[in-house]
């Protein structure tokens, strides 16, 4: 029997996996590997949710590797992308690491990307500028993660990444994928896609394993997107009887409720009221910003706080609160404002 079909045989007698697909980089591994442990071998499957009975063979090693299976799992933030890298077989979070999102550049709206990504090669640019801050997070990632005890080597090798899901508001997952965002921004707001099958990472220039399937999270619509989905998912309130309420307030905000019988979205954006957009000397929380206030009320003098204790560069959302709410506490303001 071919090699290719023991493996087939072998998980179809042994697992009930039927169906299965390899692909040609497995097929080249499929020798070397059979017979470097006496065919004790250890296969990651990929099982795509809109394809049911169908598996994708996406790795192959020599001996038991069941104990060394992680993923990373990634929101791709309109103004910050944070990581996480985990232990697939306990849940374990074993490294966080974040950044702000490098398209910051050209915008710190999904509506700015768009106007940029419209632009000769901008698509390629805001494409490589949210890889290129991926990237040294999975670094950072794998330097700082530590398995448990007992769980063979101290440290993580990026082949030993099975997974890393993807979830970003449906702008940002197409500038990830590469797609062009024309029509969200335009009447009547169309998506290319909202649902997206897994993919190879490294076909979108992630510096992962070539077996590493990266599985961005399916969108609802041109505003509300896979990372709704991810924190629907992840409460547990499409499965639960109680109505449920969930907000998500980023740059993008969406809120959601329901149960496992309904659930009802709207999506806005929330960015100025953080960045004090709008607002002359508006900033979003960085160094320097004023993010609260108050009035001595014996000298009367006004006290700032600034974020990081810098001086003062610009006001951010909570800071033009704060302002706001201490003048009409002190009489400056009247309720009319």
């Amino acid at each position: 029997m071919p090699d290719a079909g023991r493996i087939i045989q072998g998980l179809a007698d042994q697992y009930g996996e039927h169906g299965l697909l390899i692909n040609l980089p497995v097929l080249k591994k499929l020798r070397q590997a059979l017979r470097a442990e006496d065919f004790r071998i250890t296969v990651t499957l990929a099982r795509p949710v809109n394809q049911p009975g169908k598996s994708y063979l996406m790795n192959i090693q020599p001996g038991n590797w069941t104990q060394r299976n992680f993923g990373l799992a990634f929101d791709i933030g309109t103004t910050t992308v944070y990581g996480i890298l985990i232990d697939l077989n306990t849940g374990l979070v074993l490294a966080r690491a974040g950044d702000y999102n490098g398209q910051i550049a050209y915008g710190e709206d999904v509506i700015s990307r768009i106007v940029q990504a419209e632009k000769p090669d901008g698509l390629d640019q805001m494409q490589g500028l949210v890889v290129t801050t991926i990237n040294p997070l999975i670094a950072k990632l794998l330097a700082q993660a530590k398995p448990p005890a007992g769980n063979g080597h101290a440290t993580i090798d990026r082949d030993e990444i099975s997974s890393i899901t993807l979830a970003g508001n449906t702008t940002m997952t197409h500038l990830l994928l590469g797609l062009e965002p024309y029509n969200i921004r335009r009447a009547p707001y169309v998506p290319v896609t909202t649902f997206l099958p897994p993919m190879r990472a490294a076909d979108l220039g992630l510096d992962l394993a070539r077996h590493t399937v990266a599985l961005p999270y399916p969108c609802i619509s041109s505003y509300v997107g896979g990372d709704i989905v991810a924190g629907v998912m992840g409460s547990g309130m499409y499965r639960t009887d109680k109505i449920t309420l969930y907000i998500d307030i980023g740059t993008n905000a969406e809120i959601v409720i329901g149960n496992k019988d309904w659930l009802a979205c709207a999506a806005c954006s929330a960015g100025p009221a953080f960045e004090g957009g709008g607002i002359t000397h508006g900033m979003r929380a960085a160094h320097g910003a004023i993010e609260d206030f108050s009035i001595n009320p014996e000298t009367l003098e006004p006290m700032n706080i600034t974020v990081g204790n810098k001086p003062v560069a610009g006001i951010c959302g909570s800071g033009l609160l704060a302002i706001v709410a201490t003048l009409l506490e002190h009489g400056v303001l009247d309720p009319s404002g």
